[in-house]
This record gives C-alpha cells, structure tokens and sequence, in this order.
C-alpha cells in the first residue's frame, strides 16, 4: 500500500503558507542543527472539575450525540502547554515540538526549527512570524478563530463538529494518555484516512489525535501538561514590522481582564 501523508492544515491558510516559504527561503538561509524532540509529559493538571452530570452526559456520548456534547466544552481562558506532532511514512518519521500560550483569542506558538527558534503569533488583529537574531517579521491580516491551532499541524474539534454525524463511525469517553476524554472516530474526506479525536473532559482541549492509512499509523498528536494561568498580556505583543499596517497593533480587547 503507498502510504500518503496527511492532510492536516486548513485549506484556508495555503497562500500564507506559501507566502511564508517564501520568506524563510529569501531571508533565513542560515539553518541550525535540529535537537531532539522529547514527548510531552502525559500527565495533566486537573483544571476544572467535571460534574457529576457531565460525566453523565459524558459516560452516555454516542456518534448521533458526540457533536453536540464537544460543542458544549468549553477551553480555559488562558494556558500554556506543549504539543508534540509525529509524522510517520514508509521508511522513516519526524517529530516537532511546539510551546503553546493562549489568552482570548490570540495564541502564541514556540518551535525550534532549521532556521532557529520560530515564533507565531495570532491574534485579532492577523499573524505574525519571526525568528529569534532576525530584524525581519512576516504578517498576514488573516485571523480566524482558533487560528493558531493550524500552525501547531493539528486536527481540531471544528473539524469533527462540522462533519455530518453519518460519517462518525464511533463515539465515547474513555481514559486516554492518563486523561478522561470524550473521543470521536471518523474518515476523512480527502484520502479516507481513519482519525479519532480525544478532547480533554476537564479542560476541553485537543488532547490527542491520531490517522491511520488503512493499519498503518501516519499521524500522531499529544498534548502535554496543561497550566491553566492566564499568560501575561505582554507574551502577545507582535514584533514591529513595515509589513504590518498601524491598525494591527491597536490593542486587543480579547485580553483584557
């Protein structure tokens, strides 16, 4: 069987990423060796506690119910956690590792990478990209709810929630990595890859993800530790850059508390 990587990024965001190919390949032509990546810890906080009716609701979670109980979840305000993304082909696999601070709507991701450590910003206002000992930032007016979620290369629940409930083939809540989940198979509409979606109970986020092409595992996503501290407004302040107009740096009142 040939085995094809998957498809995981929203199709929405193809001209940025390209754009920003563009920019790493002209401007950041100084690659650093790649340090291993160490899987998150599994273990989470607690965070909220879960009801005695939503573990309930939670206990009885069919495919016909799935969505609308997913739906029902809410995030944390703010937190902090790492993500570990595995891709796996005929012959060989990668990893990468990313630090995830989220506040409101913005969210600001952390990876190391060829080029050196890399950081993405999202907010309301667009994106913004840059490299730590360079002057230079790319930015797009381009904001969605969630946004950020697309630069960590992981599936998300909005996905799950937007399919018909006929192509969920399971549907559940188990313990899973350490972590209680509501968790939802399904096959996805580009290449019929079987994917399953757990979603943390306790806090509502992305815990784990996985795709298979037909037996064979070609995706994998862990959530790590979740601190569920509101990071500091000052973690959100975009780089200055000629690229951005001056609107895209009016403050944010997603933030402020």
């Amino acid at each position: 069987m040939k085995h094809k990587r998957p498809t995981v990024f929203i199709a929405a965001t193809v001209l940025l990423l390209a754009a920003v190919l563009i920019y790493i390949v002209v401007t950041l032509n100084s690659p650093v060796p790649t340090p291993p990546v160490e899987l998150p810890d599994e273990n989470r906080l607690e965070g909220p506690q879960v009801s005695d009716n939503m573990l309930a609701q939670y206990a009885s979670v069919t495919p016909e119910t799935v969505q609308a109980v997913i739906a029902s979840m809410v995030r944390p305000d703010g937190y902090t956690r790492s993500v570990t993304v595995e891709d796996f082909w005929n012959g060989g696999a990668s990893a990468a590792e990313f630090t995830v601070q989220a506040s409101g709507t913005s969210t600001k991701i952390t990876s190391i990478t060829q080029q050196g450590m890399r950081y993405v910003l999202t907010t309301e206002n667009g994106t913004w990209i840059w490299y730590d000992g360079s002057d230079q930032a790319f930015f797009s007016e381009d904001a969605t709810p969630w946004d950020g979620d697309q630069w960590l290369r992981t599936l998300t629940y909005e996905d799950l929630l937007s399919l018909s409930p006929q192509k969920i083939t399971a549907a559940g809540y188990e313990e899973h990595n350490g972590i209680w989940c509501v968790y939802a198979s399904y096959d996805t509409a580009n290449f019929g890859y079987h994917t399953t979606l757990w979603v943390s109970a306790a806090d509502g986020l992305l815990a784990a993800a996985e795709s298979y092409d037909g037996e064979t595992l070609i995706y994998r996503m862990t959530g790590g530790t979740v601190d569920a501290s509101i990071p500091d407004d000052t973690v959100f302040l975009p780089p200055k850059t000629d690229a951005a107009p001056a609107s895209a740096y009016r403050i944010s009142t997603a933030n402020t508390r």
